[in-house]
């Protein structure tokens, strides 16, 4: 199956730049219009946001070379409270400026430390926030306090056997280096080279959330434009890999292409 993955990159490597699949352009704060394309290449509906692997096992992660951008892991509704994604956004959302009847939140959550939240918002208290690794109770629990650390809420969390969940599909995973180029005022990638990660599992996953390497963003706020305009959007709550981290401490072993 490596053998087969490894041919099956090598024959898009050699085709040079290819041209974006996306009907939006590549930014520097964003890696979704070369990892669209190259799941293009590899057949693969790179709309589907699956819950399992993208190609016959493997998950695929791109990334252009110069990218400072934290890459996502996967996606999770908290265990409980049951629709745990709305309940946080209803308890700790704020008014978006344009539509203040609707609600936005967007965190950054670390095991290691506080996360100041609605810090720049003068209108509301900040808060702050951090994860709990809870291993004697196999859970990962929300911490939300005041400004002076007094507890205000613990009821989030995500099990260990839901988080493993998400993140099984990541067993095995090719990351993948991208170069963007303008061409005819399009753009183009060539992907130059990859990482094979093998047997990264739930205690790798866990042993990087208690570095502070794996972190926990909120990721709700509210269009501003298009046919979604004034309604709440869920760009993905889920775990991510903070930028800069070392991304091959969640394998067992790993293989440069």
């Amino acid at each position: 199956m490596i053998e087969e993955l490894i041919k099956k990159f090598t024959e898009i490597k050699d085709k040079g730049f290819l041209e974006s699949i996306a009907d939006y352009e590549y930014n520097e704060r964003s890696d979704g219009a070369a990892g669209e394309t190259l799941q293009h290449y590899f057949g693969i509906d790179s709309r589907d946001n699956r819950q399992e692997a993208d190609w016959n096992g493997w998950e695929i992660k791109t990334k252009r070379n110069t990218s400072t951008s934290a890459t996502s892991l996967f996606t999770k509704k908290p265990s409980f409270p049951e629709l745990g994604d709305r309940y946080m956004l209803e308890e700790w959302g704020i008014p978006d400026k344009m539509f203040p009847n609707k609600l936005k939140l967007n965190t950054t959550l670390y095991t290691t430390r506080f996360s100041e939240v609605h810090k720049m918002t003068s209108s509301v208290p900040t808060l702050k926030m951090k994860l709990i690794n809870e291993r004697n109770n196999e859970k990962v629990r929300l911490l939300v306090c005041d400004k002076d650390e007094n507890k205000i809420n613990d009821l989030v969390y995500w099990s260990y056997k839901d988080i493993n969940s998400g993140f099984k599909k990541l067993k095995n995973t090719i990351l993948v280096d991208a170069i963007v180029k303008k061409i005819n005022n399009k753009d183009h990638f060539h992907y130059k080279s990859a990482t094979i990660l093998l047997e990264s599992n739930l205690d790798s996953f866990l042993k990087c959330l208690d570095e502070g390497i794996v972190r926990y963003d909120h990721r709700w706020s509210v269009d501003h434009r298009g046919k979604h305009k004034g309604h709440e959007h869920n760009h993905g709550n889920g775990f991510r890999f903070d930028k800069g981290g070392d991304l091959t401490k969640l394998a067992s072993r790993v293989i440069e292409i």
